[in-house]
């Protein structure tokens, strides 16, 4: 009978055991669930703020150079508007989109160019070598945009010193290269929120992280094109 009682203690003990373990097992699930989607909403209000950021940055140094070309070459500055109109039209769409194709961003990517060539002239090419497999390809938007930006802020464009660029792709990633041509006030690391901006985007989407690298005579930009949006 005292061996019966005692199986029986045991017996209960371990089904009161097990039952414990799969409602802790249970609320655990449910905790790592909420965490998730506290982090999920987490990145979705940095991303939020991160977008915020680099569309009226861009805005702004676009509205200052027509107002300074507008007295100078109506022709132009007609060109400019119309390019310009095109290039905030895309990043009005871009309000719900994390990714786009570097199709999509190199399409975008020539009329942000051609305003630049209006403002500085022979001073300034771009070449690009991009493989056709490549385009189907993701990064976020305006990323290149603001990589190209970033080039014209931090450097000497002039007769002297002339900006060459070269659009690259390759082995799955985009390259940006640069002659660098430094100004006196600007240094490596003072290459201010914009490229911070774009290694966060990344960060926040789960992606590689973009690399910058300076070499004696070049800065390269090195972006990283995804295969699936997803």
């Amino acid at each position: 009978k005292i061996r019966t009682i005692l199986f029986l203690l045991l017996t209960s003990s371990l089904i009161m055991i097990l039952v414990e373990l799969r409602l802790i097992s249970e609320e655990r699930m449910q905790l790592r669930t909420l965490a998730q989607n506290l982090e999920k909403e987490k990145v979705e209000t940095l991303y939020n703020s991160l977008k915020n950021q680099v569309n009226p940055h861009f805005l702004f140094n676009s509205l200052s150079v027509l107002s300074s070309l507008i007295y100078i070459d109506t022709q132009k500055a007609d060109d400019f508007i119309q390019h310009f109109s095109k290039i905030y039209r895309y990043a009005l769409e871009l309000n719900d989109k994390k990714w786009v194709t570097l199709e999509e961003e190199l399409n975008f990517i020539s009329s942000y160019l051609f305003l630049q060539e209006i403002r500085l002239g022979k001073h300034f090419s771009v070449q690009q070598k991009i493989i056709d497999s490549d385009k189907k390809l993701f990064l976020p938007p305006l990323s290149l945009q603001l990589v190209i930006e970033n080039v014209l802020k931090h450097n000497i464009v002039s007769k002297e010193h002339p900006m060459k660029i070269q659009i690259i792709s390759e082995n799955q990633q985009l390259k940006i290269k640069n002659s660098l041509q430094l100004k006196k006030t600007n240094t490596l690391e003072s290459t201010g929120i914009g490229l911070k901006n774009l290694k966060s985007k990344y960060e926040y989407l789960g992606k590689k992280k973009p690399q910058f690298i300076q070499t004696q005579n070049e800065y390269i930009s090195i972006l990283p094109l995804i295969e699936n949006n997803n």
